[in-house]
């Protein structure tokens, strides 16, 4: 069985919502930021110290993106992750985007209880409707990993989502047909629940 540790309501989420569209069996093991993450036997799964990190039969692996395209590919059987190396090719391309260009300003902004500012907000939308202009889903004609690690960013609380709404309305419908997935349902309530 897959062991993810962490507390749902961290970026373990992405790796149970994963785990929730392949229908894999896993267990979350509680390791919270509150001197868990610092135990010496939590170090030797990820040295860094950080959430979440897996272990899937001995392999050990920690970043929840690099969890997820290995639980993609490993699992997927051409779901979440396609076999055609130019879509995997998009995959990639927006896993990176999601963690280089939204990732890191969303959670600047949360450490500083504030929401992000509408114009930097307005410039990664644009990105996103460009592409739905064309697409479904950002990985091309089915939901993917793209969808899944960009919707799982724009979900954090520092994102306006009335602005987006407004604004955005074609990155807003695409972002209630990802959180209107099963998986996700399943995967946000225990996240809810462990708030």
């Amino acid at each position: 069985m897959i062991r993810l540790y962490g507390v749902p309501n961290s970026r373990v989420f992405r790796c149970i919502w994963v785990c929730g569209e392949l229908s894999l069996r896993y267990e979350v093991v509680p390791i919270d930021y509150h001197g868990q993450n610092r135990r010496p036997e939590f170090l030797k799964i990820n040295p860094n110290g950080q959430i979440p990190a897996m272990d899937d039969g001995g392999l050990i692996l920690w970043e929840s993106m690099a969890i997820n395209l290995y639980l993609a590919d490993r699992y997927g059987d051409g779901r979440l992750l396609p076999r055609d190396p130019v879509q995997r090719g998009e995959i990639y391309q927006w896993t990176l985007w999601s963690a280089c260009e939204v990732e890191g300003p969303v959670d600047a902004s949360a450490k500083l209880g504030m929401r992000m500012r509408p114009d930097w907000l307005d410039d990664r939308l644009e990105v996103i409707g460009s592409r739905l202009q064309d697409s479904a889903w950002l990985g091309g004609d089915a939901f993917s990993l793209a969808d899944l690690h960009v919707a799982a960013m724009l979900m954090r609380p520092a994102v306006p989502w009335r602005d987006v709404k407004t604004g955005h309305s074609a990155v807003a419908e695409w972002f209630e047909q990802c959180a209107g997935r099963d998986a996700f349902l399943r995967t946000d309530v225990i996240r809810r629940d462990s708030a």
